[in-house]
């Protein structure tokens, strides 16, 4: 797992609490993450990027165009964190991503939070059917966690009235 050396937190927690291996690359440094991925000691190894698209602390982008990029030629899942992003920027408050184009030529799975721009708790993973299927069924944090309480929950949506 690769990871920017200006990610929240939490996801470097998160990350940890995986016990998987964990190189970090200076932020926002496509070269250098290029030379990471170039030099996995197993070529068919899928590697995983982790990155935030606004960073919480320094409120910089994160290159989304030069991660598109080096995709092309170096093969890696892509997951970006938009907790800042969403609510902000892109159509309707759909995050950076979108907002730069690159929600499907980039990105593999979205993480947003639901406490800040929306204002209740909670979050939510937007990937691949088989990669939610993988985080409800394995993923300790979602499963050993409680579900959001019904004060903080949206109204369901009404039909129109006819």
């Amino acid at each position: 797992m690769l990871i920017d050396r200006l990610a929240h937190a939490s996801i470097v927690d998160a990350v940890r609490a995986a016990e998987v291996p964990l190189r970090v690359f200076p932020h926002n440094d496509m070269r250098k993450l290029a030379r990471l991925l170039q030099s996995a000691e197993d070529a068919n190894e899928l590697q995983v990027v982790i990155t935030e698209s606004i960073f919480s602390m320094d409120g910089d982008a994160a290159p989304l165009a030069a991660f598109a990029e080096l995709k092309r030629s170096h093969p890696f899942v892509l997951i970006l964190d938009e907790a800042h992003a969403s609510g902000v920027y892109g159509e309707h408050g759909s995050g950076y991503a979108n907002e730069a184009n690159l929600t499907n030529a980039a990105v593999d799975v979205f993480i947003v939070t639901l406490s800040k721009s929306v204002g209740v708790a909670g979050g939510a993973i937007c990937a691949s059917r088989a990669f939610c299927e993988s985080v409800v069924n394995f993923g300790r944090a979602y499963l050993f966690s409680t579900s959001i309480p019904p004060a903080s929950r949206p109204p369901p949506r009404r039909p129109p009235s006819r």
